[in-house]
């Protein structure tokens, strides 16, 4: 059976952000691109999946049954990559 893949629309996407409290650069600079590319996407009819795949990862902390908010999301993932970094 194929699955149907997940889609999103630009003005979507732009109210998850916003409902995330993510501005254009903090949410750009999440995925690794320039805000240009994010006002791109929300100005589009159709996301690319693989933005939609990490719009998906954002909302899911790494602990399951566990809701954190946007900021306290990147400050485990700061927290995370430093002690990756210092276990090298």
């Amino acid at each position: 059976m194929k699955m149907r893949a997940a889609t999103m629309t630009g003005a979507e996407l732009r109210a998850w952000r916003k409902a995330q409290k993510y501005t254009q650069d903090t949410f750009a600079k999440e995925l690794g691109v320039v805000r240009q590319t994010v006002v791109a996407w929300e100005a589009s009819d159709a996301i690319p999946r693989l933005v939609v795949l990490a719009v998906a990862g954002l909302e899911r902390p790494a602990f399951a049954g566990v809701r954190m908010s946007a900021p306290e999301q990147r400050r485990f993932r700061v927290r995370a990559k430093a002690e990756e970094a210092a276990s090298v």
